[in-house]
């Protein structure tokens, strides 16, 4: 698993709000997609401040594209945001050696529980059967007041057991006494997978709620991954399972509630056009045509109302 470069500048930004602090517990021991110089520049760029790491301390990955590529360790990029006492944890076998054995598919030990203020899981729960279990251990072992990071995919095929949808997390955290809640959308080019910047979307229910709201084309090449963050605010006594309330199905969730200008001419124009041309689609062509015809029509006047939301990292 990695934190690609995209995902490690946005932890960086929320660093400058969020002020993640000491002890932190990684899901496996994550490539960092950054090498120290880069890692130098982003912190200055986004938190204004300087990385007070002496360069001869600075470890580079025993990853064989790691060497190539001189990337950093785990443990320097998160001493680079002033986390100095981190663990990792992770199955025997495992490609980096972590500090302790386990098996995330059960409980952790006692020792474990409340006992961080950061956890990161770089794509470790994709690869967890008992998907429950993965994910009330990060609930477990988190102090009140501490901060969960997640990159997950979105989809990758046979990446894992697991693709996670948004609300999939959003639900789950905010059941079992996690607020502040962000998430962005991060399309990872592959073919230039450490190179360069990504497409990016802030998550928000009223823009990419709606079922299919992620309309971006070739999620082979642009791999969707999940970054999460959020802050445990109370511990329940037991796990909160969410049910998923009914969602509805189209372009057009959570309509002209606190809308801007431009979302509500949409509303008010684009849609009873596009439901009009349905209509008389209905009426003079094969159903397979109309169906046809209105995804592609749908697809594009989503891509048309997310293009605003989209930034460069």
């Amino acid at each position: 698993m990695a934190i690609i470069k995209s995902a490690v500048k946005l932890i960086i930004r929320e660093h400058r709000a969020r002020k993640f602090l000491s002890p932190a517990l990684t899901l496996g021991v994550p490539e960092i997609y950054g090498t120290y110089a880069e890692l130098k520049k982003w912190v200055f760029d986004f938190t204004g401040q300087k990385i007070e790491i002496n360069p001869a301390e600075v470890k580079i990955s025993a990853n064989e594209t790691a060497q190539k590529l001189k990337w950093v360790t785990a443990n320097i990029f998160f001493k680079a945001l002033g986390i100095e006492e981190m663990l990792s944890v992770d199955i025997a076998g495992s490609e980096h050696a972590p500090d302790f054995i386990h098996d995330l598919n059960n409980p952790f030990p006692e020792k474990y529980m409340n006992r961080f203020n950061l956890i990161v899981d770089p794509g470790t729960i994709e690869h967890i059967f008992d998907i429950k279990s993965g994910l009330s251990n990060i609930v477990h072992a988190l102090k009140i007041g501490g901060t969960v990071i997640q990159q997950v995919p979105i989809y990758s095929y046979n990446g894992g057991y697991y693709n996670f949808n948004p609300i999939l997390l959003n639900d789950f955290y905010a059941a079992n006494g996690f607020t502040d809640i962000k998430m962005f959308i991060i399309m990872w080019d592959r073919y230039h997978a450490y190179t360069g910047t990504n497409r990016c979307y802030e998550y928000s229910e009223k823009y990419l709620g709606a079922r299919h709201a992620l309309a971006d084309y070739d999620q082979c090449r642009f791999t969707p991954h999940v970054l999460l963050f959020a802050k445990k605010i109370k511990t329940y006594s037991k796990i909160v399972t969410p049910i998923q309330s009914p969602c509805t199905s189209g372009l057009y969730s959570s309509e002209g509630k606190n809308g801007n200008i431009c979302d509500l001419l949409f509303i008010r124009r684009i849609k009873p056009i596009y439901r009009n041309i349905c209509h008389i689609l209905n009426k003079i062509l094969p159903y397979s045509v109309t169906c046809y015809v209105s995804s592609a029509m749908s697809r594009k006047i989503q891509l048309y109302k997310n293009e605003h939301l989209c930034f460069r990292i």
